[in-house]
């Protein structure tokens, strides 16, 4: 399976529908608006369980 296609799969799970009715109903530039959505949450859901990965940017940030 491609990451497209795990993408597609994933998508449709959170959202309770089968991939062919995202594919039927969904526009292309709003499947790629969730497809970020969901980048950006998981992103920040991982700096947030990450204190680390946190307080190193902070270190960065004074130059450290």
């Amino acid at each position: 399976m491609s990451q497209h296609e795990a993408s597609l799969y994933a998508l449709a799970e959170n959202l309770g529908m089968l991939v062919s009715d995202i594919k039927a109903r969904m526009s292309l530039r709003e499947y790629h608006g969730w497809l970020q959505y969901h980048r950006e949450k998981n992103e920040a859901r991982q700096e947030a369980d990450n204190p680390l990965k946190s307080g190193d940017a902070m270190l960065k940030a004074f130059g450290l």
